[in-house]
């Protein structure tokens, strides 16, 4: 095990594709956070200088973003939960139980590590849910940016700089803004094997998602300005019915940026308390 007050050195699988760097001690309680697209392990810089003085932090960086580059340029959820208990197994951290911080497709992939393995402890869940709502609005929406960015996938294959283009059209018209050149054809590999899985689950359970309330507590936090709702009612229901809460924030998908004042203090709250269906009542 390893102790730090710094960033550590990069931890990565055999294929060297998934990596994470720790920040804190590790006699601390551990933390995994885990990014989607097109965001990389910097999207948890701030949570991470408030939180590793009182947590062992550990960062996921999925592969292809970042610097993280993959050979074998794509994987499935299924798999990337995989190599992710892998990876954790490497720092000895599947020895205990810790908590996971989730967001876009690491809520997926988390979802699908809980269910596959032991040592949850509780999840904090931001704006994705394991199915979402199938209005004829959010269809359009979620059809509208994903299906380009599949098409990036297979068109990056051949044409690098085509795929490139088309990703950060895509990433543009989702209101991603600053440097988008950071956007590439290779982080869309996500929505490719997702809509694969979704396709072959039909055929073979082996490649259905997570689905339902995970077995450990969980709070959810969404963004109520989205103009997509990544998550069904059914959804913050079960949670509730479950023992875990549920807290709408106002703002968009990265609410976590805008609102960070507030949703900080509410994740280290849920995470230290050992009542969570209570955490959030002051706050609804």
């Amino acid at each position: 095990m390893i102790n730090s007050s710094q960033k550590m050195p990069t931890y990565q699988d055999d294929d060297g594709a998934i990596s994470i760097k720790t920040f804190g001690s590790d006699k601390n309680r551990s933390v995994v956070f885990i990014h989607g697209w097109p965001d990389d392990d910097g999207l948890w810089d701030k949570y991470i200088d408030a939180m590793s003085h009182r947590w062992y932090c550990v960062v996921v960086r999925l592969p292809n973003f970042g610097s993280s580059l993959d050979t074998r340029r794509g994987h499935s959820v299924i798999q990337l939960a995989d190599m992710l208990h892998n990876t954790l197994d490497s720092i000895g951290l599947t020895e205990s139980e810790f908590d996971l911080v989730i967001h876009d497709w690491g809520a997926v992939i988390g979802y699908c590590y809980e269910r596959k393995y032991r040592g949850v402890r509780k999840i904090v869940a931001l704006d994705i849910g394991p199915t979402f709502e199938k209005s004829i609005k959010n269809i359009v929406l979620i059809t509208s940016y994903q299906t380009p960015l599949v098409f990036s996938w297979w068109i990056g294959k051949v044409l690098p700089i085509a795929g490139n283009w088309l990703a950060r059209l895509t990433a543009f018209g989702c209101g991603i803004r600053g440097n988008i050149k950071r956007v590439t054809w290779d982080m869309s590999y996500l929505y490719y094997f997702y809509l694969r899985d979704n396709t072959l689950s039909l055929f073979n359970k082996k490649y259905a998602l997570a689905s339902g309330v995970p077995d450990c507590p969980v709070c959810f936090m969404y963004g109520s300005e989205s103009p997509i709702a990544f998550f069904t009612n059914e959804w913050i229901e079960n949670i509730e019915k479950s023992g875990g809460v549920s807290k709408a924030i106002p703002g968009d998908h990265w609410f976590l940026h805008s609102h960070f004042d507030e949703v900080l203090p509410l994740i280290e709250t849920f995470l230290t308390t050992e009542k969570p269906d209570n955490v959030l009542k002051f706050a609804l």
